[in-house]
């Protein structure tokens, strides 16, 4: 019998602790699932065999998270048992690896509530605490700037239902069939042809414009490592969940709204010491450049390369720029 064991050192009543995930915390995938989860989620190492004191009901969770790389029939009997203990069954969702068989998901369809991939997992397992919960009416989601997606598939119908989804959800949806016809920033969602061999370097240059929603039909750890690694900010197994997709959407605005914030000051231009470094205009020193009483002396467009402050043109090496005397000729 495996012994289960938190990582912190807390009481299981502990009303922060109903929300447990339980999984091989050693293998580093299973342990970035776990990160993706809120703070207060609490987790038990397990990689064997589930522990029977777990299943005491005053000390189970609420939400029950578990990761199983392998399906056994004793997992079987401790949730069943899991579920007779207690008057409120606890919601139990199942992250499974590859190695899963149908058969076996098939037994547990009526123990658990959800079954989710291992592979793309850490892009999602939040969404699944609570279900559908998340999904924020359309009347009170607020605009963003992060609300332009484009659906990028070379499959028509496949791309318009995506397009509609996103729309539905409150977003401005472009169907695309090439990924480089995507508009540069937006969310560009993209249906990846994985059995072609270059997809890792178009997902690479896309990635530079803007972020990548890849789905992948073919998601196991090494496929969903490569994009990752190439530049994609969320990965989603085919057939989507379109909850997850709008979630993984949502998310990814989220993140690209930035705050206001007041412009930097001009540099200031460099002065050589000595004399030569101001001019005198009747009496006082003036330094390069406009002054704080003439905002209209900043140029409204991008400054050009050379330039070394505003309203100041590029200057040689060790020259300074000077301000020419009143009524002085040119």
């Amino acid at each position: 019998m495996g012994q289960g064991k938190s990582k912190e050192a807390l009481s299981v009543n502990d009303p922060t602790r109903m929300v447990w995930f339980v999984g091989d915390l050693d293998d580093p995938w299973v342990a970035e699932i776990a990160d993706a989860l809120p703070k207060e989620v609490s987790r038990w190492e397990c990689a064997g065999d589930l522990p029977d004191e777990w299943l005491d009901a005053t000390s189970a969770p609420a939400t029950l998270v578990l990761h199983r790389a392998l399906l056994t029939s004793h997992d079987a009997e401790w949730l069943a048992t899991l579920r007779s203990v207690r008057s409120d069954p606890p919601r139990v969702v199942l992250c499974v690896g590859p190695h899963a068989r149908h058969a076996e998901l098939e037994r547990l369809a009526l123990l658990v509530d959800e079954v989710v991939p291992e592979a793309t997992a850490r892009d999602t397992i939040a969404r699944h605490l609570h279900g559908d919960a998340f999904l924020i009416p359309m009347a009170i989601r607020s605009s963003s700037p992060g609300r332009c997606v484009s659906v990028v598939s070379d499959h028509y119908e496949f791309r318009e239902t995506l397009a509609e989804a996103c729309e539905a959800a409150g977003y401005l949806a472009q169907p695309s069939r090439d990924l480089f016809e995507a508009a540069p920033g937006d969310v560009a969602i993209w249906d990846v042809p994985v059995l072609e061999t270059d997809w890792s370097r178009g997902m690479a240059r896309r990635a530079s414009a803007g972020p990548v929603v890849a789905l992948l039909g073919f998601a196991d750890r090494v496929t969903v490592a490569q994009a990752r690694a190439h530049g994609a900010s969320a990965c989603l197994e085919l057939p989507v969940d379109l909850a997850d997709l709008i979630f993984v959407l949502d998310r990814l605005a989220a993140l690209r709204v930035e705050p206001a914030h007041e412009l930097p000051p001009p540099p200031a231009v460099r002065r050589r010491r000595g004399r030569a470094s101001e001019r005198r205009v009747e009496g006082r020193p003036r330094t390069v450049g406009p002054s704080k009483a003439e905002p209209s002396a900043r140029p409204s467009g991008p400054i050009s390369r050379g330039e070394r402050g505003y309203g100041s043109p590029p200057c040689s090496e060790g020259l300074v720029p000077t301000v020419a005397e009143p009524g002085a000729g040119v």
